[in-house]
């Protein structure tokens, strides 16, 4: 996409984007890759301790790792498609939109519910 010999800005940038929806797109799916791990070394340890211990602090250490670069990297990309000094074209993007879909969808789940189950009276 050379243009008398300078990249098009348009493509560069629509480049990067695309890039960008890949990797929250991959971090997402490491997710969840280490809650299945998670889960599994849960059921497979019955509340032993030990060395599978260990191995479940690393596991449970990087699935709240993938978790958090998620909902960064998703934010900074809000912050990016809803700048009001910004006209932005990629808001009709399907893979856009269904990024967003997935994320309310995650949010909702991994959303801590008990603030709103519990009645307090005063």
């Amino acid at each position: 996409m050379k243009k008398n010999g300078y990249y098009n800005k348009m493509s560069l940038n629509t480049t990067l984007f695309t890039y960008f929806i890949y990797l929250i797109i991959l971090v997402k799916c490491l997710f969840f890759f280490f809650a299945v791990w998670n889960f599994y070394l849960k059921k497979k340890s019955g509340g032993s301790s030990g060395n599978s211990g260990k191995l479940e602090k690393k596991v449970l250490y990087c699935k709240n790792l993938t978790e958090n670069i998620f909902i960064v990297s998703v934010s900074i990309l809000l912050i990016y498609l809803f700048n009001p000094y910004h006209d932005n074209k990629y808001l009709d993007n399907k893979k856009v939109k269904i990024l967003f879909f997935i994320y309310g969808i995650l949010m909702l789940v991994t959303f801590d519910w008990t603030e709103f189950a519990r009645l307090q009276v005063d």
